[in-house]
């Protein structure tokens, strides 16, 4: 994977039997386990974009990318 300068890393600790099934679908999908998050997160904050949208067109999130 080549890493983009813009690129955060983060750390959640979840439990081990989350964390062992997480990386055996990882393996079954070919993909790593960051790239699943990552598409997890992405589909939640469009979730939550949806849910509240602004008047001005403009994303209305708490969290601010």
């Amino acid at each position: 994977m080549a890493e983009h300068t813009e690129d955060r890393r983060i750390t959640v600790i979840v439990p081990r039997d989350v964390h062992r099934s997480l990386k055996l679908e990882a393996a079954k999908q070919e993909t790593t386990v960051s790239d699943i998050v990552r598409n997890l997160l992405d589909g939640w904050l469009a979730g939550l974009q949806a849910d509240h949208p602004s008047v001005d067109g403009r994303s209305s999130s708490r969290y601010p990318m």
